[in-house]
């Protein structure tokens, strides 16, 4: 995950995952192993974005000329990357 992300809904940015104590890292852990991957329960913030458009650089102040950009959780795709990686590994085998 790039460090310098925007955060979701939820306010978590990756710079604070990236800045983890152990402890903390290991009850994260838990908590995906345990509430998401083995009970399926996937937290409600994890799933909602705050949408926007962002104005591209050196055009026109114009509709045309917006992008979308939609922001969601970083402890939601750092899960979707753990997903990923578990799911890669059983294809694998």
């Amino acid at each position: 995950m790039r460090k310098n992300t925007a955060p979701g809904p939820d306010r978590i940015n990756t710079k604070m995952l990236f800045n983890m104590d152990d402890i903390s890292l290991r009850k994260l852990v838990k908590y995906f192993n345990t509430q998401c991957w083995n009970k399926g329960q996937i937290s409600d913030s994890w799933k909602l974005d705050l949408a926007g458009f962002i104005h591209k650089p050196k055009k026109p102040c114009d509709i045309d000329h917006l992008r979308p950009i939609s922001l969601t959780s970083c402890l939601g795709k750092l899960f979707e990357r753990v997903v990923n990686a578990r799911l890669k590994r059983l294809l694998k085998n």
